[in-house]
C-alpha cells in the first residue's frame, strides 16, 4: 500500500523523502525578526489613523476657514509617513498653494487628486527629500497609497460641505425678513428713535433679532446714550458680552464720520478759522479720557498737510516737549501750526499752563519763522481759541518787543533743547536765518 501511494504521488511519499522533507522546506525567520516587523507595520498603521484622527480635528475648529484647514493638513501629512525628517507635503486647490516650509519638488512623489463634485479642483502631494529603498508604488508603501486616498475623499467632503454651508448662508441672507426697527429707519430715518432702539438697531447688523433688545437695554445701562456707547473702548465693550463683529459695526461708526471731516478739511484750499478746526476736532476728541496733544501741520499757504497726535497724559495734564513739537515740524516741512488738545472735564477754559506753553510755542515759532497759527482746546461741544481771544497775536507782540528791547536771547533760548544736529541745518532749510545761530 505503502508503494501504491508512492507511485501515486510521484514518489513524495517514498519513506526516504519523508525523512528528507525538514531538510527541502523554506527556512523560517528568526522569531525577534517577525516580531519587529510587526511592531514596525502596527506603529505605521497607528500613524495613519493619527492621521485621520488629526484631519477630522482640524475640521471641527470653529470658524477656521478652508485655507487655514488646507495649511493645517498639509503641515500634519508629513509625521504620518515612514521617514517623516524627509518628508514634505503640499496640497494645491483653486490655484493656491499650501505647502511645508520645507517643500521642494522631487522624483520621489505620491499624489492624489482631489475631486469636488466630481471635479478636479486639486492635488495633494507627498515627496520624499531623500531616496529610500523601493517598496511598491517607489519608495510609498500600499497602505501610504491608501491613506493619501483617504486623506484626499476628506478633504473634498468637507470642501463640499463649507461651499453648501456659505450657498445655504448666502440664500438665507437673501430671503431673511427685516426686523420692524429696519423697516421702520428705511422709511423714515433715525427720526423718532430713542437711543436704546438706536443702538438695537445698530446691533441687528450683527447679531440675531431675538437678542439684540436685551444688549441694547444692558448698553443703555452701562453707556448712558448711544455717544457713550461709541466711544466705549473693547474692553468695556466686550465686558457687556458683545461679540467681535458687534464691535466692529460700533468702532467703524464712530470712525466713519472722523475721517468724512478729516478729508473735508483737508481738501479745502485755505485754513480760515477755529471753528473749522473744531467742527473736525470736536467729534474725535470730545469723548477721549485722557489729555491728547494734536499737532496740524499747514504749508506755506495755510494749507492743512497732516494731523498728528504728539502727546498723551492723564484726566487732568499732558507732559509737553517743545523740541519733539519742533522736530516733527521740521520733518513734514511745516511753514505754520495749529495746536490742540482736550480737556476732558468738558471746560475748555485755558489754564495758567496752557497759557505759559502756547507763549512758548509761539516765541519758539517767531525765532524758527515757523507761524503759529493757533492754539484749540476741545471742550463739551465748545472750545477756547487763543488766536480769537487775541492771544496769539499778544505772545507774538511781546516777543517782538523783547527783540526791539535788544532782549532777543530770552526766545532763543527756548530753541536750545533742539538736537546739536539740527541747529546747523536751520539756515539751509530757510527755518532760522544765520545770524540767529551764533546765539545758539
Amino acid at each position: 500500500m505503502l508503494g501504491d501511494l508512492s507511485q501515486k504521488w510521484g514518489g513524495e511519499m517514498s519513506p526516504n523523502n519523508l525523512l528528507d522533507a525538514p531538510k527541502r522546506r523554506r527556512p523560517l525567520k528568526p522569531p525577534e525578526n517577525r516580531l519587529a516587523k510587526l511592531e514596525h507595520d502596527l506603529n505605521e498603521r497607528v500613524k495613519e489613523l493619527r492621521c485621520l484622527y488629526g484631519i477630522a480635528n482640524i475640521t471641527e475648529i470653529p470658524d477656521i476657514t478652508l485655507d487655514k484647514l488646507y495649511q493645517k493638513v498639509a503641515n500634519l501629512l508629513p509625521g504620518c509617513w515612514q521617514y517623516p525628517e524627509i518628508t514634505c507635503a503640499r496640497l494645491t486647490i483653486s490655484d493656491k498653494e499650501f505647502k511645508t516650509k520645507n517643500y521642494r519638488e522631487t522624483k520621489w512623489k505620491l499624489s492624489s487628486d482631489i475631486l469636488v463634485h466630481g471635479a478636479k479642483a486639486g492635488v495633494a502631494e507627498v515627496s520624499y527629500l531623500e531616496e529610500r529603498p523601493v517598496i511598491d508604488e517607489g519608495p510609498f508603501s500600499k497602505e501610504e497609497r491608501l491613506l493619501l486616498d483617504t486623506v484626499v475623499k476628506q478633504l473634498a467632503e468637507v470642501t463640499e460641505r463649507r461651499q453648501a454651508e456659505e450657498a445655504l448662508r448666502k440664500s438665507q441672507e437673501k430671503r431673511r425678513p427685516l426686523t420692524p426697527l429696519q423697516e421702520r429707519f428705511l422709511k423714515s430715518g433715525l427720526e423718532g428713535f430713542s437711543d436704546r432702539e438706536m443702538i438695537e438697531l445698530l446691533l441687528s447688523q450683527s447679531l440675531p433679532y431675538k437678542d439684540c433688545r436685551k444688549l441694547a437695554k444692558e448698553c443703555i445701562e452701562l453707556f448712558t446714550n448711544l455717544r457713550g456707547l461709541l466711544a466705549a473702548s473693547p474692553q468695556e465693550l466686550e465686558g457687556v458680552g458683545l461679540t467681535s463683529p458687534c464691535m466692529f459695526c460700533i468702532k467703524l461708526l464712530h470712525e466713519l464720520p472722523t475721517e468724512v471731516l478729516k478729508q473735508g478739511i483737508i481738501e479745502r484750499s485755505v485754513y480760515k478759522s477755529a471753528k473749522e478746526v473744531f467742527d473736525y476736532l470736536s467729534y474725535s476728541m470730545r469723548d477721549l479720557k485722557k489729555e491728547v496733544f494734536k499737532v496740524i501741520y499747514l504749508n506755506n499757504r495755510n494749507q492743512i498737510i497732516d494731523f498728528e497726535d504728539l502727546f498723551e497724559g492723564t484726566l487732568e495734564s499732558i507732559p509737553i516737549r517743545p523740541c519733539e513739537i519742533v522736530e516733527s515740524a521740521i520733518k513734514h516741512k511745516a511753514a505754520a501750526l495749529i495746536f490742540a488738545h482736550n480737556h476732558p472735564t468738558g471746560d475748555p477754559t485755558p489754564s495758567k499752563s496752557d497759557k505759559q506753553l502756547t507763549r512758548d510755542l509761539v516765541f519758539i515759532g517767531m525765532v524758527l519763522q515757523i507761524k503759529v497759527l493757533d492754539h484749540i482746546i476741545i471742550g463739551e461741544n465748545t472750545y477756547f481759541s487763543f488766536a480769537d481771544d487775541g492771544l496769539i497775536q499778544k505772545y507774538e507782540d511781546n516777543f517782538l518787543n523783547l527783540k526791539i528791547r535788544g532782549v532777543f536771547d530770552v526766545g532763543v533760548h527756548y530753541v536750545k533743547n533742539l538736537p546739536a544736529a539740527f541747529i546747523p541745518l536751520l539756515p539751509s532749510i530757510g527755518l532760522i536765518e544765520e545770524t540767529v545761530v551764533k546765539f545758539l
